[in-house]
């Protein structure tokens, strides 16, 4: 709250900052006290998660990640399909 020179309170909005997956990533990392060489081992694991699921939504048809769906996986492990609700493709059935 604001207090003017005529005595009117003026209510402030903060203004909402979007936070993005490299800041949430950034903030976990000073979190859990990463130092710079688990930061590097890090980087190259999400860097490589990232191109495997680029490579499988192209391998689904798509162009972008966005139009990947749930539709899209499918999971050979029983307790996977249960959790997840991620497609079962097991020889036994559920």
């Amino acid at each position: 709250m604001e207090a003017r020179e005529d005595g009117v309170w003026v209510e402030l909005q903060e203004a909402e900052v979007e936070r993005t997956v490299s800041d949430v990533m950034a903030e976990t990392m000073v979190n859990w006290g990463v130092n710079r060489s688990s930061e590097w081992r890090l980087e190259k694991f999400f860097g490589a998660s990232v191109q495997m699921i680029k490579l499988l939504a192209r391998a689904c048809g798509h162009t972008h990640l966005d139009q990947f769906e749930i539709n899209d996986l499918t999971t050979w492990k029983r307790d996977v399909a249960y959790l997840t609700g991620v497609q079962y493709g097991g020889v036994t059935p559920l």
